[in-house]
């Protein structure tokens, strides 16, 4: 069901290429319960910058993923074959921080402190901007 609509001569002059609109669902005074970005082209029109993609692992497992400039279509790597992401194939805002934790044998853990060990974890990023600018 349609709440409300925003004709798109109200958002005034953008450029479509270079513009995410980010929409909410809110609870008033408690959280938020959905959200969405909506582009107005393409991802392959969009003009991506080269986002720089921070990965940082707390001592609870716990992986945040934050990036200086949008981010479209983002996948992390890890050499840790025995864990999948929660999340993997997102989209990052400027300064948004991704929380992430990890998933193994179809059952929901998180990485315990004792196995925390920066130097065995070895994350990777790629984003839609490194696919085409290879």
């Amino acid at each position: 069901a349609i709440v409300d609509a925003i004709d798109k001569k109200e958002l005034g002059d953008f450029d479509p290429k270079q513009t995410v609109l980010s929409v909410s669902l809110m609870i008033p005074k408690a959280f938020e319960i959905a959200n969405t970005l909506y582009y107005f082209v393409r991802p392959k029109d969009l003009l991506l910058q080269n986002p720089e993609i921070k990965i940082d692992m707390d001592e609870k497992g716990f992986i945040h993923v934050t990036s200086n400039t949008l981010a479209k279509n983002v996948f992390i790597e890890t050499n840790r074959d025995e864990f999948r992401l929660s999340d993997n194939y997102f989209d990052l805002l400027p300064n948004e921080t991704k929380t992430i934790y990890t998933q193994s044998s179809n059952r929901l853990h998180f990485i315990s402190p004792n196995c925390y060990n920066p130097p065995n974890f070895i994350f990777h990023s790629k984003s839609l901007y490194d696919t085409y600018n290879k």
